[in-house]
């Protein structure tokens, strides 16, 4: 890891110009924090670390240009793996990751993996424990971490997705309908967006909270807002599910003739994505004899 490589690092060079950890901490920290660098239980902080560079004799971005990779490619491999345990709805190893990395010095010093962290621990708190109330109060510790102004980031809006997903999951429809609307009009303010996935997201979390709440209509206007961005976007990404959910509104609203246009619509997109579950459930539940 980032703390053993660096510590490795000033193990070589302290050793290659002689000195004792004692020599190379004079002045600047104890012998005992020196040993604990070393061996990787600690990072050090920014002006240790220069005053330690000046000692050995290197600029300070040698540390960096060493470390920096190996401590940026560790968190991206942290959030991958997070990231596919959810994609399976695997939330054990999601807490067993979260639980490991919560004893991870990079915890306490990076703010962004640290907001992570606690992000899918409350997610975890949830889907594991059904407990809501400390769930959501993780999540918008998670989100405060970061949050300066009346605008949000890309992945604030993403920690606020998941805020949302337990209103929905337990039928607080107000609060969630309120927080979608309110997230998409923030994604609409965003300058530069990284993945167009999560307003897709937004756009058909609001349409299921509206259709629990019994706007059908409201709901199939926000479905066709979500199809026309994944066409703007080109991704696949939920198009099936947002003509889905248009068709189970038209069935909620005895519209048959249209619904049975649109699970048709949806049937051929999971047919086409492999998407066997949804495309059973499709057939079973509405399409008996037509397909």
């Amino acid at each position: 890891m980032t703390f053993a490589a660096l510590g490795i690092e000033i193990k070589n060079l302290r050793k290659y110009r002689g000195f004792s950890q004692k020599e190379l901490s004079r002045g600047i920290c104890s012998q005992a924090q020196i040993s604990k660098i070393e061996k990787g239980d600690v990072y050090p902080l920014a002006p240790t670390l220069y005053e330690l560079s000046n000692r050995l004799g290197v600029d300070i971005n040698y540390f960096f240009e060493r470390t920096l990779i190996e401590r940026i490619d560790y968190v991206h491999e942290v959030y991958l793996q997070v990231r596919n345990a959810i994609k399976e709805f695997d939330y054990k190893k999601v807490e067993e990751i979260v639980r490991t990395e919560l004893r991870n010095p990079l915890y306490h010093q990076n703010l962004e993996f640290k907001q992570f962290i606690m992000w899918h621990n409350g997610i975890c708190q949830y889907h594991l424990y059904q407990e809501a109330h400390s769930a959501i109060s993780m999540i918008d510790q998670a989100f405060k971490l970061t949050y300066t102004n009346k605008y949000y980031s890309e992945r604030e809006i993403e920690i606020l997705n998941s805020k949302g997903i337990i209103y929905l999951l337990t039928e607080q429809l107000s609060l969630a309908i309120s927080l979608y609307k309110e997230l998409i009009e923030q994604h609409n303010r965003l300058k530069r967006v990284l993945d167009h996935t999560v307003k897709i997201r937004l756009f058909y979390n609001l349409a299921k909270a509206l259709s629990n709440n019994n706007e059908h209509d409201e709901s199939i206007t926000i479905c066709k807002r979500g199809i026309d961005y994944c066409i703007h976007t080109n991704s696949m990404y939920l198009f099936g599910q947002l003509h889905f959910q248009i068709g189970f509104n038209h069935h909620l609203n005895g519209e048959e003739r249209e619904s049975i246009k649109h699970f048709e619509k949806a049937h051929t997109i999971f047919d086409l994505q492999n998407q066997e579950e949804l495309k059973a459930h499709v057939e079973k539940e509405f399409l008996q004899g037509t397909v």
